[in-house]
């Protein structure tokens, strides 16, 4: 039906029309046109009540009959019911499919409104965090996980890295949440349970672990032999002396190889709870200059140092010095003879830069994001040129990890390479002259 406003005027004044003559002739006109105009108003009243009783009874399909502009508006209204019938159908179909998805699903989903209360989950966060329908739906999900850990990692909206915490009913289970803000900071938590990976890497760490130890013992004992087979250098045949000095260069490359799966995996498996130290930068940047000045001095090597600040870092002082001396060593042996090394620190109200700058060959940028990768090599032939174990970045990427800060490189082939290692302001403290002095 298409309703015309002008019909519908028409109509009006023609019953208004009719009422006049009617009223002239009766002699009774002001009579008439109250009667007429009550009648009317009776008549959209009474369309007004049908379609208050039509909507109040959703269960009814068919709209009641009607003509003129009430019956466009029952017409209309009837079909923006349907559309949205339509639209509600399909809206419960997708929902039931996320759902059906969610439910099959062996990670957890938590969704939570902007204050944090808790809207909805699935059957594996309930399973994972011990959820109850009937008493935790609208609660805080900081009142039900207690962990600082956790309450802290919520509150500071910074979700790029997730948290991993045991489970709040169940400690021989590790947990890894992932935030993800939605809509107008809603929040999903992704739930996964992380045990068994947690329990592989565990049981890689101690192979590597055990075996370097177990390996050692023969190398040691190798080594030994060697060592005083080269010390009668006389009563042994030359052709063999070479064969001995290169049994004796590899016995040593296999001990540095061994001390730094150890190193590593002291690092993969040290407790975050280990006490810091407040380690002065200028003092540690001095005694690695002072340890590795004998290969610098072979390779007639410079070392620039540029401490701006005094500054101490809270950290295990053992790692830091192992991350700079490998640092150091690495810009040592891919750096040509002559050439200058440049440590600088410099600190900001944002944090602490610690570089180390060399002279080398540079690095193609293809090969930039692999360089922590344990055995990763730019050229497969620099160990046996360089004598290095392919750790040393691996070593330098952990301990940075267990100090809460992160490694850039920038190189470009035949412009040497900078590695820059940034600390976060937290770990950061000021020295004092009067303490430093002391």
């Amino acid at each position: 039906m298409n309703f015309n406003p002008e019909s519908e005027l028409r109509h009006l004044a023609i019953l208004l029309l009719t009422a006049l003559i009617t009223g002239w002739l009766l002699d009774a006109l002001t009579i008439v046109l109250i009667l007429t105009l009550i009648g009317y108003i009776g008549w959209n009243l009474r369309q007004l009540f049908r379609m208050y009783q039509w909507l109040k009874q959703p269960n009814t399909i068919d709209p009641p009959t009607s003509h003129g502009l009430w019956g466009e508006i029952f017409d209309d209204i009837y079909k923006l019911q349907q559309h949205q019938l339509k639209y509600r159908a399909r809206l419960k179909r997708v929902i039931k499919r996320f759902r059906d998805s969610t439910f099959a699903l062996r990670d957890g989903f938590v969704m939570l409104d902007q204050e944090g209360n808790i809207e909805w989950w699935n059957p594996a966060a309930e399973r994972l965090l011990g959820l109850v329908q009937k008493t935790d739906v609208g609660q805080l999900l900081t009142n039900l996980i207690r962990d600082p850990a956790f309450k802290t990692y919520f509150e500071k909206n910074d979700y790029e890295k997730p948290l991993e915490l045991t489970s709040p009913v169940n400690d021989n289970v590790i947990l890894q949440y992932q935030i993800a803000l939605f809509g107008k900071q809603d929040r999903l938590i992704i739930v996964r349970d992380i045990t068994e990976m947690k329990k592989l890497e565990q049981v890689r760490t101690d192979f590597v672990a055990n075996m370097s130890h177990e390996i050692r013992t023969p190398i040691t004992v190798l080594a030994g032999y060697l060592e005083t087979l080269s010390e009668s250098g006389e009563d042994i045949p030359p052709l063999w002396q070479r064969a001995l000095s290169n049994m004796q260069q590899q016995t040593e490359r296999m001990k540095a190889l061994i001390q730094d799966l150890l190193t590593l995996s002291k690092l993969e498996t040290r407790r975050a709870s280990a006490l810091p130290q407040l380690v002065e930068v200028d003092k540690l940047i001095h005694r690695v200059s002072s340890d590795l000045a004998t290969p610098l001095a072979e390779k007639k090597q410079t070392l620039k140092v540029d401490c701006s600040s005094s500054c101490a870092i809270s950290g295990i002082e053992s790692e830091l010095y192992s991350l700079l001396s490998n640092l150091i060593a690495n810009a040592n042996k891919y750096s040509p003879k002559g050439s200058q090394i440049s440590i600088c620190w410099a600190s900001s109200p944002t944090g602490g830069q610690l570089s180390v700058q060399d002279q080398g060959i540079g690095i193609d940028h293809r090969d930039i994001p692999r360089l922590t990768e344990r055995f990763y090599r730019v050229e497969k032939g620099r160990a046996s040129d360089t004598g290095g174990t392919g750790l040393g970045l691996a070593i330098v990427k952990h301990i940075l990890i267990n100090h809460d800060a992160t490694l850039d490189i920038n190189s470009t082939p035949g412009n040497g390479s900078t590695f820059i290692c940034k600390f976060p302001n937290q770990r950061l403290h000021t020295i004092t002259q009067t303490a430093a002095n002391a």
